[in-house]
Formats: C-alpha cells, structure tokens, sequence
C-alpha cells in the first residue's frame, strides 16, 4: 500500500517542483534578458532618483541636461508663478514606443518629479505591486481611490490607476527633498501697469460708444486694451513688440500650437498661436473691470450664453465676453473661426463648439 502511495505521490511532488523552479527560472531569464518586472525595476531605480523609461535624466538633474540628452520632446510648458515664491515652472515631455510617453518635472529648472505612462503597465497587476511594496494597507484597489503612494528612500513612487478600467496607467516618482536653493525674485511685468496706444486703450468706465469700439476692434480681429498685435501676426512678430518676457509659454509640437501668457499689474494677455499665426487673443482686466453699458445692445443675442460668459461670432470671428460676481465685464477674446472650423473637420465633426476656443 505504501508503495502505491508511493508512486502516485512522487510525480505530484515533482510536478510542485518543477512549477516552483520553472516561476523561479522566468523570473531569473527576465532579469538576465533586461526585462526586470516593473513593480521590481520601480523599486530599485527609485532608490537612485531614477524612474523606469526616464532616459533622459533624474532627479536633481538640470533642465538644460535634460533637454540636451533628450532634445525631441513633443510638448514644453514654462510656467512663472505670479506670487510669492514666484516659482518657475517646466514641463517636458517625451513620446517614446507604442503609445508611451515620460513627462519631466521642473522647479527653477531642477528635476524634481517625474512620470511615465504606458497601456503596456496594464499587465502589471495591483497584486504585484503591493507584494514588491509590502502594501499591508490595502486588500485591492479600491473604488474612490485611484493613486497609490510608497516611500522609497528620501523619495516616492505613486501608481495611477484608470478609475473606470482598474488597471495601472501611470508611475510617478517625486523627489521631497530635492528642491532648488537661493531667493526667488518678483516678476517684473508685475511691477507695471499695462497700456495699449491711447486709440486702443479702452475706457473703465463707459456707454454705447465704447460697446461699439469693442465690438469694432473684435470684428477686425484684434482687441482693444492691447497692442501685440492682431489674428495672423506671426508669434516672432509679437515677441518683438511685446517682448519676451513672458509667465506663461506653452508648446505642442504634435499640435503645432504655442500659448504664451504676459501678466502685468493691471491686466493678463494670452495668446494662441496654430503654425507660428496668432488665432487667439484674450485680455483680462484683473482688478477694475471695464463697467461698459449697452453690451447687449450692442452686439445683439449671443450664439450661447453662460451665467458669466457669452459667445458672439462677428464674421469670421467667434469672440467671448466674461464677467465677474458682479457681473461686471473683465475678460474679453477673440478667435480665428475658419481655424477653428478646419480643426474640426480633421476630427471629422461638423459640430461649431465654442466652448472649444475657451483654453
């Protein structure tokens, strides 16, 4: 009897063997072969202020050494905080391999966080991760939760899940005590008053005429209280006369569209840019709105209205009108339409949607 039991027990306990030592042997193939697991290879590179598929630097590195190693980036923010610590703020992002992309962030042009998102982290289960990090917190993902952080040193590593599909979707490491040294300095702008030429400058206070001098400057493309130039002005045009000194600078190469911001004591100028040609133009007065009677009369019923914004199209035109709580008028902008139309009809939508130009 023993000697049944025998045999029919062996090739079980064999059959255990060779389950345990083939796991064992992929996962010593995988290492060998460079494709480390990524729970695995997160945890490890972490320690070094290095993330997975973040080539081009680590954290602490300078944004100039970035760029260098990695000078085909797809998108680039620059972001100048307009209050104390007046920070300064960069974005890079790098597209690699089926759909990945790394994005590099900057604090006065030191890397300080950085992350990748990949549909191929998909396959990395929840259960892994939380093995590699010795989650005893959570049993599995949970419903309202959808980031999952874990020191790793001076440093932390955060898994992003898709809230809706429940699979990983992006890896973030950030670095708390990397921060950049020495006093950051107000920004200049700040300090001054903006005034456009005295026939375009629009009054704070005023009746049907200014309603008409807005009205008029919007159908011809251009803006009162502004001077850097009108729809189509090419961008190194409008550096020229309004100057580099910009808070805000924005570039999708993928879109082929910039965005550049200037803030001044008094006001705030963004534009748009599609090819290198201005398409969009917004100012905001930031303090005293422009207390403009005969709005509605004069630009008759809007396409759209919202309880703090209405939309016109003037021709070729589309233009918004903002208000504040008191219902006060302090933004306008103006937009190229037949731009906008030709970006719709390459998505294949013949739907005019204003709320499109509103970035």
């Amino acid at each position: 009897m023993s000697a049944i039991f025998g045999v029919l027990l062996i090739p079980g306990i064999l059959s255990v063997i060779l389950i345990a030592f083939e796991d064992q042997t992929n996962q010593w193939v995988m290492q060998i072969a460079g494709n480390e697991p990524v729970e695995v290879k997160t945890k490890r590179l972490a320690q070094k202020n290095e993330l997975i598929y973040g080539d081009c630097g680590a954290l602490g590195d300078r944004l100039d050494d970035v760029i260098e190693e990695c000078p085909n980036y797809v998108y680039q923010l620059r972001l100048q905080s307009t209050t104390a610590p007046f920070e300064l703020r960069h974005e890079v992002r790098i597209k690699g391999e089926a759909g990945r992309t790394v994005s590099y962030f900057f604090i006065n042009q030191v890397l300080t966080e950085m992350e990748v998102t990949d549909p191929a982290f998909a396959q990395v289960t929840f259960n892994k991760v939380k093995k590699e990090f010795n989650d005893t917190k959570h049993n599995g993902l949970n419903d309202e939760v959808s980031e999952y952080a874990y020191p790793v040193g001076k440093n932390k590593v955060t898994f992003v899940y898709d809230p809706d599909k429940r699979l990983l979707r992006t890896i973030r490491l950030e670095g708390s005590s990397i921060r950049p040294k020495g006093e950051n300095k107000s920004v200049p702008a700040l300090q001054k008053e903006y005034k456009a030429s005295p026939d375009k400058e629009l009054p704070l206070a005023g009746g049907e005429p200014a309603a008409q001098k807005l009205k008029q400057y919007m159908q011809a493309g251009d803006l009162p209280a502004y001077g850097c130039g009108a729809l189509g002005t090419t961008y190194d045009q409008v550096l020229t006369t309004c100057g580099k000194d910009l808070v805000y600078e924005e570039q999708d190469k993928e879109q082929k569209i910039k965005r550049i911001g200037y803030e001044y004591k008094n006001r705030a100028i963004r534009l748009t840019f599609h090819e290198d040609r201005l398409t969009r133009i917004e100012v905001e007065q930031k303090d005293k709105p422009w207390k403009i009677a005969g709005v509605n009369k004069v630009f008759g019923n809007p396409v759209k209205r919202e309880v703090k914004q209405s939309y016109y199209q003037l021709g070729q035109h589309v233009v918004v009108l903002s208000y504040n709580d008191t219902m006060q008028l302090n933004k306008v902008a103006v937009a190229d339409a037949k731009w906008h139309k030709q970006e719709l009809q390459k998505k294949k939508s013949d739907e005019f949607n204003l709320e499109d130009l509103i970035f």
